[in-house]
């Protein structure tokens, strides 16, 4: 009888798993092939999925043709703010090999994707202790999950791609070094991306001591620094600013906001707190210490994620170390064993509920066109595009400004960052109010039938990024003088509106 209850339990487990394997490997490919087609559709489409992605690109792009990387305009920033000077450079190689145009802008993102995909799983397969499959779901699973935030002209992506570095090299040889230039590399996009490392540091002092975590450190600096030793690029204008934007935003921060996204993420969150706990208690004293840091990493990030205009995806560049974590776990019992493909199911479902991310950007490509005709017809060369009353039509001009600022027309006006200086108690557009009055700017792109710089913020009660001030400086100004099948042509005039 004992034989025979013996060779059903074998049975058993063997079924289990073999459909485990099944699920594992069905999850892999859905996630791949849904990405793939997100991705391959957003390289078609002529548009940006947010709004702070053409100035990603116009920042790096102004740069690279002479203009200063953090313009200021009696101290307030006019393009590039907050992000560290990597997050603009990176763009610049791409657009100047595949052609400045919006296509080229999104292959450093969508190569660091890919690359983070093939990084993990040479690193999941290399090691016989490894369990391949669940690391590699809860890559794609994680990935997917905040897809587009995965491969959007942002820094996040390039972000993953130096943590799933760093979570490789922190075992070698030359771990110390590695560790701390992906540190310091990350950190100049983000300045609290050095948080997403706090695993890998733990894996790093395992090997080589806090001799190779103040190494690491003395790298990170230096790597960090080194970007500010291009001409235009001014850690004094980049520091000022940023303090000023994190201060005043921590000033409105809830603790609130922290517990609404807990809530959200409630299922995953449970089943991730339970495997890396549950494993922590069963594995050796390092792999415990690991464990607990990718907890920790976690919970540490809420807080930034919560920030005004941030979110979730905050959460995103710490995947890699999340996915090597559950690639290391002992799957001595059914929960750690089946809750990669757990994640999985969460993720699918999260996928399948929410709005199509590409909604709302086909036609850009037309609209781009027809932007770039209209300011060709024209004699003159300070063509700006400017903005109307909706949230629509202002996501629509932050992708066609990008196309003419890659064609020859530098952006000087944004709304974006307008809308971030106002939340935190600066009228960034008063600033521009002398070069509306002496027409600096010969000719205006804005949506047609709209009126002028209306749009609401989308950080505070809808109230107008433009300032009153500006508006009527507008109008005073300049005048609608023809129309296009989507923009009114507005051109320095005096005749108190349109």
């Amino acid at each position: 009888m004992a034989v025979e209850r013996l060779g059903e339990r074998e049975v058993s487990q063997g079924a289990e798993i073999g459909i485990r394997r099944g699920l594992i490997l069905l999850g892999i490919a859905a996630a791949i092939a849904v990405m793939g087609w997100q991705c391959g559709s957003y390289l078609l489409v002529g548009g940006y999925l947010d709004h702070i992605e053409g100035n990603v690109v116009i920042s790096g792009w102004q740069y690279f043709q002479g203009a200063p990387l953090y313009v200021a305009v009696d101290g307030v920033p006019q393009l590039a703010t907050y992000y560290g000077p990597l997050a603009y450079l990176l763009e610049v190689p791409a657009l100047v090999v595949f052609g400045a145009n919006i296509a080229a802008s999104k292959l450093t993102s969508l190569s660091a994707l890919v690359a983070t995909v093939a990084i993990m799983l040479w690193h999941f397969r290399r090691s016989s202790n490894r369990d391949v499959g669940a690391g590699l779901l809860v890559l794609v699973t994680g990935l997917w999950f905040f897809s587009p935030m995965s491969y959007w002209v942002r820094p996040d992506p390039i972000e993953v791609l130096l943590v799933s570095i760093g979570v490789v090299l922190a075992r070698g040889r030359w771990g110390a070094l590695g560790v701390g230039i992906c540190i310091g590399l990350a950190v100049n996009l983000k300045v609290h991306a050095f948080v997403y490392f706090l695993p890998v540091v733990v894996d790093l002092w395992s090997t080589s001591g806090w001799r190779g975590v103040m190494k690491a450190a003395v790298a990170s600096g230096v790597t960090f620094l080194l970007p500010f030793l291009a001409p235009g690029v001014s850690l004094g204008e980049y520091v000022p600013a940023l303090a000023v934007q994190l201060g005043r935003r921590v000033d409105h921060h809830s603790l609130r906001a922290v517990v609404n996204l807990v809530v959200t993420l409630d299922l995953p969150a449970v089943v991730i707190a339970f495997a890396l706990l549950s494993g922590a208690r069963r594995a050796a004293q390092v792999e415990r210490w690991y464990f607990l840091g990718v907890l920790a990493t976690l919970a540490i990030l809420l807080y930034p994620s919560t920030f005004p205009g941030a979110n979730g995806y905050h959460l995103l560049p710490a995947v890699p170390v999340l996915a090597d974590a559950f690639s290391r776990l002992r799957q001595q019992t059914v929960p750690i064993r089946w809750s990669p493909v757990a994640l999985f199911l969460f993720a699918a479902v999260f996928s399948f509920l929410k709005p199509d991310a590409m909604e709302g950007l086909q036609g850009s490509n037309a609209l781009a066109a027809e932007a770039l005709e209209l300011a060709h017809r024209q004699s003159a060369t300070t063509v700006q595009m400017g903005y109307g009353d909706n949230p629509r039509s202002y996501l629509m001009i932050q992708s066609t400004k990008t196309a003419l600022a890659l064609n020859g027309y530098p952006a000087a006006i944004d709304a974006q960052v307008t809308m971030e200086l106002r939340y935190i108690g600066i009228d960034g557009s008063a600033r521009w109010i002398p070069d509306l009055a002496r027409c600096r700017f010969a000719l205006w792109l804005l949506p047609k039938n709209e009126q002028p710089f209306a749009v609401p913020s989308y950080y505070y009660d809808n109230e107008p990024v433009f300032s009153a001030d500006f508006r009527r400086a507008f109008l005073e100004n300049y005048v609608r003088t023809e129309s296009s099948d989507h923009f009114d042509i507005w051109t320095c005039g005096h005749s108190g509106g349109a």
